[in-house]
C-alpha cells in the first residue's frame, strides 16, 4: 500500500461535491509499480497540477469494481471518501507471465492516463491519496 499526503489550499466539508473539494484541474501522480510474481511495491515519482478536469464531476466514487487497484482520495482529518477509482496496470499483465518467476522488474505508471477521461481532480485541501490491490 502507498499513501501519499498531498497539501493543497481552502476548506472541505464532510460532503464530497465536488465544488466543495476540487479546484477543477486535473491531480496527475506518476509512480513506478515493480515486484515479482510473489510481491509487488509502489513508488512515488511525482504528483503534477495538470489540465482542467474533463471526468465527471457527479460520479467521483467508483463502484463498477472493474480492476485489480484502488486508487483513493480521502480528507486527511475526517478520513472521509472523496474519489476513487479501480484500474489494471501494465504491471498487472506482466505479474502473470512466467518471466516473474525469479526476475524483480519495475514499470512507470501514471494514474491520469490509465483510463481516456482524467484519473483524479486537484483537491482544494490536504488529503491522503492511497494506492492499494483492491480485494473484492
Amino acid at each position: 500500500m502507498l499513501v501519499v499526503l498531498i497539501l493543497c489550499g481552502n476548506s472541505l466539508l464532510a460532503n464530497p461535491l465536488f465544488d466543495t473539494h476540487f479546484t477543477g484541474n486535473t491531480l496527475r501522480f506518476d509512480y513506478y509499480h515493480t515486484g515479482t510474481a510473489t510481491e509487488e511495491h509502489f513508488a512515488f515519482d511525482q504528483i503534477v497540477k495538470d489540465s482542467p478536469w474533463a471526468g465527471s464531476k457527479t460520479k467521483l466514487v467508483d463502484d463498477l469494481r472493474l480492476g485489480k487497484y484502488l486508487f483513493e482520495v480521502r480528507d486527511l482529518t475526517s478520513k472521509t471518501l472523496l474519489y476513487s477509482r479501480e484500474f489494471c496496470s501494465i504491471y498487472g499483465e506482466w505479474e502473470t507471465t512466467a518471466e516473474t518467476k525469479g526476475l524483480y522488474r519495475s514499470a512507470p505508471g501514471c494514474i491520469m492516463h490509465i483510463r481516456t477521461d482524467y484519473f483524479c481532480p486537484a483537491c482544494q485541501r490536504a488529503i491522503n491519496l492511497v494506492i492499494d490491490q483492491y480485494t473484492h
